[in-house]
């Protein structure tokens, strides 16, 4: 009950930090998500939250099937998402069960091996951000994964009899430090999967694949441990989540293709969005919406505009890298 009082008055302070002077002020819904939902006669902009429905609704459909069909890399990195993160937090629980029947750990030992585990991810941060800088993103997390995989059968070999609490610490000091590695090269290679347009749709997926397989490590433990399957190997089959998160890396190709498809991606998205827009609306709301600078051109036509020179036409917008465009003619 100390607790779970402690931890409520802990997260209402940092919450409530975070809240109010952390979080900037955001504007309202940009009108610019109802351009290619709506005419400017439609009922339905008389119904903002409607329009954002429907508008929410068509760009998660088209964000699925471009992740789905067209860049393998994003269906790759669900999967490892799916198997890691269930995983990691039922291997927590497997252990747990395991040091109370087998081992019989004290209380004392039990907490001071979380606390380990806690304070050691803050050094596995600084570790994963040391490992980034001397290679890719995508390599630092599949060597990360190749130690998560080398992790439950270790715990099981250097664990397995009472008086062993000093294996346990130094087992809690590497799981900290994996669990620190994990998440900032997590981040980095999912920042880097996201093009600009469509950030609350591939985070909506990122989040969904994380919890989607909660409950199955969970459940196969539970039904090996009730067919009396030793615990030792519940335990040790984890690594097999983690070997599954290993491959899917693995099959998303070098870290290179994957910021090209990103790129790609979003010269699409805003390919599209540039040939849905209707005349009639703002042509500073497509702007906001594509983060590039749209204007009337000399001769009616629309404009995009950067800081470099005019490049070409409608017809060879697909083909142009729109890092370095300056004004396209529609």
């Amino acid at each position: 009950r100390i607790a779970l009082f402690a931890t409520f008055i802990l997260q209402v302070f940092c919450y409530g930090i975070s809240w109010t002077k952390l979080f900037g002020s955001r504007h309202a819904n940009n009108p610019a998500i109802f351009a290619s939902t709506a005419s400017a006669g439609d009922e339905e902009t008389k119904c903002p939250k409607c329009t954002l429905l429907r508008h929410g609704a068509m760009s998660l459909k088209r964000t699925l099937v471009k992740a789905f069909k067209s860049r393998s890399e994003v269906r790759f990195f669900l999967i490892f998402r799916g198997s890691s993160q269930p995983a990691i937090v039922a291997l927590t629980a497997g252990v747990l069960s395991y040091l109370n029947e087998q081992i019989q750990i004290s209380t004392r030992d039990l907490g001071i091996s979380s606390l380990i585990v806690l304070f050691c991810a803050i050094p596995g941060n600084k570790l994963s951000l040391s490992l980034m800088e001397r290679m890719n993103p995508l390599s630092c997390l599949k060597v990360c994964m190749i130690a998560w995989t080398a992790l439950p059968p270790a715990f099981i070999f250097l664990v397995h009899k009472p008086g062993h609490e000093m294996r346990l610490f130094l087992i809690a000091i590497i799981w900290g430090l994996l669990i620190g590695w994990k998440e900032p090269a997590d981040k980095t290679v999912l920042c880097n999967l996201i093009p600009r347009g469509i950030e609350a749709e591939m985070m909506g997926l990122y989040i969904f694949s994380s919890q989607i397989l909660m409950w199955l490590p969970p459940l196969i433990f539970t039904v090996m441990n009730e067919y009396n399957v030793s615990i030792k190997f519940g335990i040790a089959s984890f690594a097999g989540y983690f070997l599954l998160s290993f491959l899917s890396l693995l099959c998303m190709g070098s870290f290179d293709d994957l910021v090209v498809g990103t790129k790609a991606h979003e010269k699409d998205e805003i390919t599209d969005m540039i040939f849905s827009h209707r005349r009639s609306r703002s042509l500073n709301d497509l702007g906001a919406l594509t983060n590039v600078d749209v204007g009337e051109g000399g001769n009616g036509d629309i404009e995009i505009r950067s800081n470099r020179q005019r490049l070409g036409t409608s017809s060879t917008l697909r083909s142009l890298d729109l890092d370095n465009t300056s004004s396209i003619s529609l």
